[in-house]
This record gives C-alpha cells, sequence and structure tokens, in this order.
C-alpha cells in the first residue's frame, strides 16, 4: 500500500523496474490469510495509468501478454490455495463444512446478507471489537480505557494529515478496496471456521484490519481539517506514541 502511494504521490508514468517491484510486493500479500488480501489490488486505480499507458503505446501488445500471463499465474495460485491450503479450520467448533457453507449460502441468498449486516455490527460498530487492536495481552486490564483515547489520536492524526489530499474518486477507491478485503477475510472465516448456517462470523480479529486500517483512515481528511499552523505536529505524534509505548510495557511489567 505505501509503495502504491508512493507511486501515486510522484504523478508520473509508472517505470518498468517500479512496475516490477510493486507486482513483486503484492504477490507477497497473495501468501498472507489464504489469498485474502489479494482485492488490495483495487488501489492500483490510484496509479497514473493513462500516462503509463500513453508512455509506453509502443510496447503495450508485450505489456498487455505480460499481464495476461500474470493474471493467469495469480488465478492458478488462487484455485491452487483454494483446493490444497483453504480447509476447514480444526478448531472450529460445530459442523464446518466449506463446500457445505458455500451450497447453504447459495440455497439461502438472503442469509448471506444477514450475515453481514450482524458482522458489521459486531465489528464496526463495536467497541470492544477496537480494543482488540492492542488486546490485554500489551495493556492488561486497563485495555478499554486505554483504547479510547489511542482511537481519539488515531483519527486526530488522519483528520489533520496534511501530506496529501485525495480527491473525491481517490477516497472511492481507497474504501472500495478497504471494504473489498474487509469482506475477503470475514468470507474465508466464514466457510473455513463457522459453522454451517451460522449467523455470526466465528473467530474475526481486528488484527486482519490492520494492514489495510491506513486505506480508511487516508479518506477522512480533508482541506478544512489538515493541519496548517502546527509545525510541531510530527513531534507531538511521536511523543504521543512514545506515551502509550511506556504505559503498556509498564503495565505488563507492574500488573
Amino acid at each position: 500500500i505505501a509503495y502504491c502511494l508512493k507511486l501515486k504521490k510522484q504523478d508520473e508514468a509508472i517505470s518498468v523496474k517500479q512496475f516490477i517491484i510493486l507486482f513483486g510486493i503484492f504477490a507477497l500479500t497473495l501468501l498472507a490469510k489464504s489469498m485474502a488480501y489479494v482485492l488490495v489490488g483495487i488501489i492500483f486505480l490510484l496509479l497514473p495509468l493513462k500516462k503509463t499507458i500513453k508512455k509506453y503505446k509502443k510496447q503495450m501488445p508485450i505489456i498487455i501478454t505480460v499481464l495476461i500471463i500474470a493474471a493467469i499465474l495469480v488465478a492458478g495460485l488462487i484455485l491452487y490455495v483454494m483446493k490444497t491450503k483453504l480447509n476447514a479450520d480444526t478448531r472450529a467448533v460445530g459442523e464446518v463444512s466449506i463446500s457445505g457453507q458455500i451450497i447453504n449460502l447459495i440455497k439461502h441468498p438472503l442469509l448471506a446478507i444477514e450475515v453481514v449486516l450482524i458482522h458489521f455490527k459486531n465489528t464496526f460498530l463495536n467497541f470492544d471489537w477496537y480494543v482488540m487492536l492492542h488486546d490485554k495481552v500489551f495493556f492488561t486490564a486497563d485495555a478499554k480505557c486505554v483504547m479510547l483515547p489511542m482511537l481519539i489520536f488515531i483519527l486526530y492524526v488522519a483528520l489533520t494529515e496534511d501530506d496529501h489530499t485525495f480527491s473525491i474518486k481517490d477516497k472511492i477507491i481507497l474504501l472500495i478496496s478497504f471494504f473489498a478485503v474487509y469482506l475477503m477475510t470475514s468470507m474465508v472465516l466464514y466457510v473455513s471456521f463457522t459453522e454451517v448456517g451460522g449467523k455470526y462470523i466465528a473467530g474475526y480479529q481486528t488484527r486482519y484490519i490492520t494492514p489495510i486500517l491506513p486505506l480508511a483512515l487516508l479518506t477522512i481528511s480533508n482541506k478544512k481539517t489538515e493541519s496548517k499552523n502546527n509545525l510541531n505536529r510530527t513531534m507531538n505524534i511521536a511523543l504521543t506514541m512514545v506515551v502509550f509505548i511506556v504505559i503498556g510495557i509498564a503495565q505488563s511489567i507492574i500488573v
């Protein structure tokens, strides 16, 4: 995500070297959570594709051929993972079957909508779910109390971001990418870890969205809220982060 945003900011045609690096990094994300993060590739739409196509217009047949081969390889990898890696988790409770879950969703399509709505309520509308961004292992018994100022701090940093302001179109792409990955990771757990016919997605942890959280946070800054006069903003952010770290270390030792 960081490298893709870097290429977006430079607003120039992507070089062959940059494309190879980007595709290589993206290939590594395919290995995470049984290919569940593959849809993060939607953010490629942020890149200056028109300028790149115009620059390499003569080489487009070769580029298209390479992309088709790459797409075939990715599709093959997805099928391989689905057949060999995506198996029902033995730790799950109740009757868990990937094929059974999929067949049940086909028979009861409205169940999918109900599951999504309940899942959204249990995650984004549930403060206890946000607490698990650091969990009690780090902040012990005071995890919930510490999370409130930390969450406010995260939102403050995102709101006052002044490095780059994205257009409405770019923000839509970022949000689509975020929710696409959120739904994809949720689906993986629903078919492989949740009891057949269940309305609650079992085992979905907050850490699954940590890698893609910036995609959502980058969409809330705007010209009205960005920091303009606070020259010590970066130092304040760094010091606040140190304070949270010190609190966490002290509690893990004392409590």
